[in-house]
């Protein structure tokens, strides 16, 4: 096959500035705070998370509860630990350092940070045999790339010289690159791992094997187990089976497998039915990850209409963080910074670099025909400066516990919103009130109590514990008495009167602070529905 030109992008005049961090208009959180070996305390604006690097956990630890637990109070630590949510129970460690045993000191949670290149896209061809209604590259038609064989063959000799790991051959369609196997040998032979994204149409037995004696990797794009849905995005006859036939194929050699299925159309509807016939053809549910639409390339002009949010998530799965324990991603002793694209650059097929496969706008520079300029860009001082941007800096985000347990995908909140720095859209937590967005207000009528929590009694108050959750909650004296009093047949008036007559504060006042102490409940989840 012959490769048709494809012009050369020209280098770029308007880079654009890439800003320093906002400056400060909230006081910074308490400094973390080592409490033991591998674990540490880290503030947020109003409450705290325990950091659990050795066992990978994050545990939420509430303000009024961790003040408890800071005046020594066991009973309440193993309240907290008994959530069986994610971690499970407390180690006796993490209960020492809650208690006030253990040594604490002011030190930064060991975090990785990626100053390197260490994964690169390469877009191999432009063209695609396929026409998805949401390609991110605008892909079609014939092979054509601005670069020549040798310039990729540079291109992969610079990556592995700065010290890259892995490749993805991506395009377009990879497969329709005349010299893919000669590349992948490049690169294989220069010790990097190679994936390539292909929608496997055009996989053929003697490919396959090649690919799987090369110790590739592959990863495809699904949109539904009904065929009619699935070529109503890729807009080609037949285009379902051929990666159905694909997917066997490369399952067949061994060839390890990724999936990932863009919800869009009548695909919203068959998530489960989806996975089940991934699942079918042997596909490790595990390597199944649901997606939506991007807004890039034709995924802004032509892409089906999305439906509704899909499991609760955005995009890169940035699901909004209930105050329970959740896992942590630690690599070698340091928790994995959550900056998708920090380490990471994209070649497109014209020769353009760019932050990361969906992020085209935000240019780092350019290459040539012949491959040239890869390592000035990926050691210079633009590409280090996006890799920067991390949630410690961006808005309200660095007032959180959560910061460095989020994964953060800053291209589909800068698309968003405009500002490299703002806070992820698909997140409603408020560290600022210890609430999401999302939480009811006074709830109508008599509100009750939750009759199925464990409740006990400690200094100045009341501590319930939601297993269902695996929270904690710490009330004070007034929010126990109004808990204590909402029993079902009393609305707020009435709880107001009571603690007005036993306590003799202005009934005005006592009013206000029973609706927020309500409200309060009411968004912890503490109350009937």
């Amino acid at each position: 096959m012959t490769a048709r030109p494809l012009a050369l992008a020209p280098p770029r005049r308007d880079l654009q500035v890439i800003p320093p961090p906002p400056t400060r208009d909230t006081p910074a959180p308490a400094p973390t705070e080592r409490l033991a070996d591998g674990l540490f305390l880290v503030h947020g604006a109003r409450h705290a998370a325990l950091y659990d690097v050795e066992r990978g956990a994050v545990h939420w630890v509430e303000a009024g509860a961790l003040a408890a637990a800071e005046r020594g109070d066991a009973l309440l630590v193993d309240l907290l630990g008994r959530g069986r949510v994610g971690a499970g129970h407390l180690p006796e460690a993490t209960r020492a350092a809650l208690l006030g045993r253990g040594a604490r000191r002011p030190e930064a949670l060991p975090v990785g940070r990626s100053r390197r290149l260490r994964f690169l896209w390469i877009e191999l061809s432009a063209g695609c045999n396929l026409a998805c209604t949401h390609c991110y590259a605008s892909s079609g038609g014939e092979h054509r790339s601005a670069l020549t064989t040798e310039g990729y063959a540079r291109l992969l000799d610079d990556a592995a010289a700065v010290g890259c790991e892995m490749v993805q051959l991506t395009g377009g369609e990879p497969l329709l690159h005349p010299d893919l196997l000669p590349l992948v040998d490049r690169a294989r032979g220069l010790g990097l791992d190679v994936e390539l994204y292909t929608n496997l149409a055009l996989l053929t037995d003697d490919l396959a094997q090649a690919l799987a004696a090369r110790g590739v990797s592959i990863a495809t794009s699904f949109y539904s187990d009904r065929a009619a849905d699935h070529e109503a995005v890729t807009r080609v006859a037949g285009s379902f089976q051929a990666t159905v036939d694909g997917i066997r194929r490369a399952l067949a050699r061994g060839i390890p497998l990724r999936v990932g299925v863009i919800l869009q159309g009548g695909g919203y509807e068959r998530r489960d039915e989806t996975l089940a016939f991934l699942v079918g053809l042997g596909v490790d549910p595990d390597a199944v990850r649901f997606d939506e639409v991007r807004p890039e390339g034709r995924g802004v002009t032509d892409a089906v209409p999305p439906g509704p949010p899909s499991g609760g998530q955005d995009s890169c799965s940035h699901a909004p963080q209930r105050a329970y324990t959740r896992w942590l991603d630690v690599r070698d002793g340091l928790v994995r910074g959550n900056n998708c694209w920090g380490g990471e650059l994209n070649v497109t097929a014209r020769g353009e670099v760019v932050p990361c496969i969906f992020e085209r706008k935000l240019a780092v520079g350019h290459v040539d025909a012949d491959g040239a300029g890869l390592s000035a860009l990926a050691t210079g001082d633009r590409a280090r400066a996006v890799w920067s941007i991390t949630l410690e800096e961006c808005h309200v985000c660095r007032d959180c516990e959560f910061r460095y347990a989020c994964f953060d995908c800053r291209f589909s909140t800068y698309r968003a919103t405009g500002d490299l720095y703002a806070k992820p859209p698909g997140c409603t937590y408020d560290p600022y009130r210890g609430r999401y967005e999302e939480d009811p207000g006074m709830p109508p009528g008599a509100p009750r109590r939750r009759e199925d929590l464990i409740v006990e009694e400690v200094e100045d108050g009341l501590v319930a514990l939601d297993e269902a959750r695996g929270e904690a909650h710490a009330l004070n004296a007034t929010a126990a008495a109004v808990w204590e009093l909402l029993d079902g047949r009393r609305d707020v008036t009435a709880v107001a009167g009571i603690i007005a007559d036993v306590t003799g504060a202005p009934p005005e006042r006592v009013r206000a602070d029973v609706e927020a102490a309500v409200v309060d409940l009411a968004a912890r989840g503490l109350l009937q529905a």
